[in-house]
């Protein structure tokens, strides 16, 4: 059976530092759910957990603002849940830990935010470094100890990298089966983030958007659902103008990918 859009788990509200936009509240993305039939959405803001000492100032929101919101609206048939998106520093240090992730119904975790220079990053990383920058987070993330099957790798070929195509095109396939295979074995998600592919180059039409054209950005999904890993949605928004592209584009991808429903990420 083709893959089912019924969810949304990259979700952000006004109270992350990157959107300000106050129509970005729960009652907004609830309305947005039900006008896209999504049966799940979460709101993932930047957090940082102050209980983990950070090398440097972090980004992102405390404890106490991530929760500010309280118990979310509801509406019948559809699940609005509170999540967290993660990072690590420049010396590999984890925004979280096992005990954070009782705090939440679901947490990201990225390991490719490298355009924060002096948190996640100098800035003036190469590009070889930068592939090995890439392959130490995901090792980061396998090897923490957390519950995995409520993890979600956010954004694995978003231009946030920077040199993001010859980054993803320099890390060799047996390293990508060696992660992926190993995040299939601990049930880790994999984000499909449709913002990392709209904002690429040439991916206004991302009707046009094919493994063909754009090899480096589609590489790593094909391995990964070769080592049996599952997939989830995201649609990274912002403000609600974000909201516009999520199905058109996620079909689109969906097809491309030949993904199917027993390739969906499914958070119990």
């Amino acid at each position: 059976m083709r893959y089912v859009l019924d969810h949304d788990f990259h979700v952000h509200t006004q109270l992350s530092p990157c959107s300000s936009n106050p129509e970005q509240n729960p009652t907004r993305i609830l309305q947005y759910a039900k006008e896209n039939n999504l049966k799940t959405v979460i709101t993932t803001d930047h957090y940082w957990d102050e209980r983990v000492p950070c090398s440097t100032k972090p980004y992102g929101i405390n404890n106490e603002t991530i929760h500010k919101w309280g118990p979310y609206p509801q509406e019948d048939g559809i699940r609005m849940l509170i999540g967290a998106e993660a990072d690590i520093d420049f010396n590999g240090i984890l925004g979280i830990n096992r005990r954070t992730c009782e705090d939440f119904d679901f947490i990201l975790i990225s390991a490719t935010h490298m355009h924060m220079d002096g948190f996640t990053c100098r800035g003036d990383e190469t590009v070889e470094e930068r592939i090995a920058m890439y392959i130490r987070r995901l090792e980061i993330i396998l090897n923490a100890d957390i519950p995995h099957k409520k993890i979600g790798f956010s954004h694995p070929v978003t231009p946030l990298i920077c040199y993001h195509e010859q980054v993803l095109d320099g890390i060799p396939e047996s390293e990508f089966r060696r992660l992926f295979g190993r995040a299939a074995e601990l049930g880790l998600g994999v984000e499909i983030n449709l913002s990392s592919m709209r904002d690429s180059d040439d991916f206004d039409d991302y009707t046009q958007v094919t493994p063909q054209t754009h090899p480096a950005m589609f590489r790593p999904y094909r391995i990964a659902k070769e080592m049996g890993c599952k997939f989830f949605f995201g649609s990274d928004s912002h403000s609600p103008s974000d909201f516009l592209f999520l199905k058109p584009m996620a079909e689109v991808l969906i097809d491309q990918l030949e993904l199917k429903e027993s390739d969906k990420f499914i958070l119990s």
